[in-house]
């Protein structure tokens, strides 16, 4: 007789995104996950990642990055269709000057697909251990460590 069924089929694939969780545990975890990268000495940090064009070519873009990690782990990397490989993590700029390079090296770096670029207040823990290598810029370091900083403090 048209009766309410208490617990409705599920289906195969239930839907787990719709889990809140606090803020506090988000930046734990995610702390968590860029200490583990430290530890297993797959963070650097970088002065700043802008040539002396500021970056307005991919060539450019993985030239810096050829200097920054050998040339042979890059040419394994060319070779990989694989996707994140190196997560950048970029600090926020004030200068229009530093926007507009920032700008253009992220059109640049937007065509090298192992390339995976976030501001900092952006990272979340599935960013972190999807790629290999994190990345960060002198700001971004800084930002880091204030937004995701002691929790004793």
């Amino acid at each position: 007789r048209g009766g309410v069924k208490t617990h409705g089929p599920k289906g195969v694939i239930q839907d787990y995104g719709d889990t809140k969780l606090n803020k506090k545990v988000l930046q734990k975890s995610t702390r968590i996950s860029l200490s583990s990268k430290y530890r297993l000495s797959r963070l650097k940090v970088v002065e700043t990642f802008y040539g002396s064009d500021g970056g307005t070519k991919t060539k450019y873009v993985v030239e810096g990055f050829s200097k920054i990690f050998n040339d042979e782990y890059l040419k394994y990397v060319k070779g990989r269709p694989r996707q994140g490989l190196m997560l950048v993590l970029l600090g926020e700029v004030e200068s229009e000057e530093e926007k507009v390079r920032r700008s253009k090296f992220l059109k640049a770096a937007a065509n090298v697909p192992w390339i995976h670029c976030l501001p900092v207040k952006a990272v979340n823990v599935w960013s972190v251990l999807r790629n290999e290598w994190v990345i960060m810029d002198r700001k971004g370091w800084e930002q880091v460590g204030e937004f995701f900083g002691d929790e004793r403090g």
